[in-house]
């Protein structure tokens, strides 16, 4: 749970940022992606209560492949879009990592024995995630998903040791 907080804590932050960057900083574009997170984190998990997937390996894959677009894919290609095929695209693209970290979390949530616990090492682990953005001042804020990615492998390497 600690390695979700953390990767999670920076693929919303990235989400904010590239959002920002492409529609502007104000407050409605923030409030904007803020729903579309929450929104994205109650379609996970609804997905988890009607499909029961059992094994995450493929939501793994999703996400490190979502990552992967996002760090290749620059924002400034949406510029020149008209305005509601850059919103659809654009979202599209930041936003799905976010849905399958909320489906990996829901269904390693859903196995804890200790649901306090488990919270509290999610939420320690979004602190961690915070000081990782720091990273974003050595390798440039488009690959932050890289720490985002390697945070996500320690999760999936430390459930597939338990």
């Amino acid at each position: 749970m600690l390695w979700l907080g953390a990767g999670f804590m920076l693929i919303e932050t990235k989400a904010v940022v590239q959002m920002a960057l492409l529609f502007g900083g104000t407050w409605v574009v923030n409030s904007i992606v803020l729903c579309a997170v929450l929104l994205m984190i109650l379609g996970a998990n609804l997905f988890v209560l009607i499909a029961r997937p059992r094994s995450l390996t493929p939501f793994y894959a999703g996400l490190f492949l979502s990552l992967v677009a996002n760090i290749v894919t620059p924002m400034d290609l949406f510029l020149g879009l008209a305005p509601a095929p850059q919103i659809a695209a654009s979202c599209l693209l930041v936003f799905t990592p976010i849905f399958f970290a909320g489906v990996i979390f829901a269904v390693s949530f859903r196995a804890v024995e200790d649901a306090g616990r488990a919270f509290g090492f999610n939420i320690a682990g979004a602190l961690v995630g915070g000081l990782a953005e720091n990273s974003s001042m050595l390798l440039g804020f488009q690959y932050v998903a890289v720490v985002a990615m390697v945070f996500y492998a320690a999760s999936w390497l430390n459930l597939r040791r338990h």
